[in-house]
């Protein structure tokens, strides 16, 4: 009778995770009133569900606070500045929409849908990327870009899994307040989180993507010879990925906390 509720069986691991999801993601939706603070709120709900759910450390509502203060003011200037991208998009694509209908020329349509599609690739990186980096707001812009750019088939899948929670959260609404924006970080980590095993040197690596690794004086190294590998964002040309000033160089020392490794 004992071992029946053993909190170590399946049916209560389960029943734990599903509680956390659902107590972050009314905490999450709570701290969206604001607007402006839907940002850090995901951010904060991002950094609780990996480290809570996932990783079984610490508290959710703990996890949740401590991440929503850290990230606060940046979290809230990044999602402003998406908001106002977004929305001139959206008014640019309304307005060119209407005139290709009236026989206009369809090629400056086509570019903003183009820059609108990167915009929500990058906007589905930044926040997961600030809750684990401790970048300055123009490499954390440059930071998701490059992920978006170079990791382009899993940002198709992000984008395609936001669309769906997107449609089923507007058949059901009770769903957003209830589970899905939580769900929705549970389930969109597995792939973000392949993402980020190249740059975090203890992480592993995707298949078939080469594993960075970072030297004890804090260099880069690579697989072979020592040379420098895909650590901080370079790419295959061995270029910085990021920034002509080595914006993600030495990740192993810009990360907002070690909770991770422990």
């Amino acid at each position: 009778m004992g071992s029946l509720f053993d909190q170590d069986r399946p049916f209560w691991r389960f029943l734990n995770k599903a509680t956390d999801l659902v107590m972050l993601n009314v905490i999450f939706v709570f701290c969206c009133i604001p607007i402006v603070t839907i940002g850090p709120a995901y951010t904060a709900l991002y950094y609780s569900v990996m480290k809570t759910v996932k990783k079984d450390r610490g508290y959710g509502v703990k996890n949740f606070f401590h991440s929503f203060k850290q990230n606060l003011l940046q979290g809230a200037a990044i999602w402003m500045i998406f908001l106002v991208l977004g929305t001139a998009s959206g008014y640019l694509l309304y307005s060119l929409w209407n005139s290709t209908a009236s026989g206009g020329p369809q090629f400056t349509f086509w570019i903003v849908v183009v820059v609108a599609f990167f915009l929500l690739c990058m906007l589905v990186y930044i926040f997961p990327i600030l809750s684990r980096f401790d970048f300055g707001l123009g490499q954390m812009f440059a930071f998701s870009y490059l992920m978006a750019v170079r990791y382009f088939i899993y940002s198709v899948l992000l984008i395609v899994l936001t669309a769906v929670c997107i449609a089923v959260g507007y058949i059901c609404p009770p769903l957003v307040i209830i589970v899905l924006p939580a769900l929705y970080a549970y389930i969109s980590s597995s792939l973000i989180e392949k993402v980020f095993a190249v740059y975090m040197p203890m992480f592993e690596a995707p298949a078939g993507e080469e594993k960075a690794a970072v030297g004890e004086n804090g260099e880069d190294a690579g697989s072979e010879g020592g040379n420098a590998g895909s650590e901080g964002g370079k790419s295959e040309n061995g270029e910085d990925g990021v920034s002509g000033d080595g914006a993600v160089s030495e990740p192993d020392k810009q990360y907002k906390d070690q909770w991770y490794y422990d």
